[in-house]
């Protein structure tokens, strides 16, 4: 009973340090969760950046308005397909955000 009073004394003592240090673990928290964020959408950009890489290569056609024609040949595997569709995506998107600035 004595060691639990003396815990207790101890907290009473410094719960402005205790309060505090819940504080800052709460903030590393929140900011590894927001690092974490930003690190996701910079791999789906560097993602999209080589798929647009490989849709100037060809493989791809996007006609604003009209349609995307993706080559399905046997060199282009299914990884590449679906990396060649987020491409025509994305230049959708670029289509439909200067449909939107004008």
């Amino acid at each position: 009973m004595k060691y639990i009073r003396k815990i207790y004394n101890k907290i009473k003592e410094n719960w402005f340090l205790i309060l505090l240090l819940g504080w800052v673990c709460l903030y590393m928290w929140a900011s590894t969760k927001k690092i974490e964020q930003v690190t996701e959408k910079m791999a789906m950009e560097i993602s999209i950046a080589s798929s647009m890489e490989k849709y100037e290569s060809g493989k791809a056609i996007y006609m604003p308005g009209a349609s995307c024609t993706i080559r399905a040949t046997s060199d282009i595997d299914e990884s590449l397909f679906v990396e060649l569709a987020m491409a025509c995506a994305k230049r959708h998107g670029k289509y439909l955000n200067s449909l939107s600035k004008e």
